[in-house]
């Protein structure tokens, strides 16, 4: 099943989020004028404990106006939720084809230079 983006500010409101647009007063060299952020308190998905996981935060940012920051938002909302809920788990737009070959080079790799850390360090093997 794939995922429908969505077009406008008025149907991420009808799916859930909460819409805010934030004014910040005058553009800064650290921080953009203009802001749109989009929540959701989100379901868990499996396991034990309470329902909702945590709250989905999304947000767009422009110097230039509000209208360019709802825009950002909107495309930056999309892409999160082609990421969350896409059937192929596509990795954010790349073919599983792709996925298939970068897993592909990360095993050969493993067996040329054997097993890497969490930090990418090569981890020594034991032979006994």
């Amino acid at each position: 099943m794939a995922v429908t983006d969505l077009a406008n500010d008025a149907a991420a409101v009808a799916a859930g989020y909460t819409s805010t647009p934030i004014d910040y007063g005058v553009a800064s060299t650290n921080r953009p004028r203009f802001e749109r952020r989009y929540e959701k308190q989100l379901a868990r998905l499996g396991g034990t404990g309470p329902k909702l996981a945590d709250v989905q935060r999304v947000s767009g940012f422009s110097s230039v106006d509000q209208a360019t920051a709802d825009a950002n938002a909107l495309a930056n909302l999309n892409t999160v939720r082609r990421h969350r809920y896409s059937s192929a788990r596509s990795c954010l737009g790349r073919s599983v084809e792709q996925r298939r070959l970068r897993e592909r080079d990360h095993r050969r790799r493993e067996l040329s230079h054997g097993p890497r850390d969490r930090q990418g360090q090569v981890t020594r093997r034991c032979l006994g």
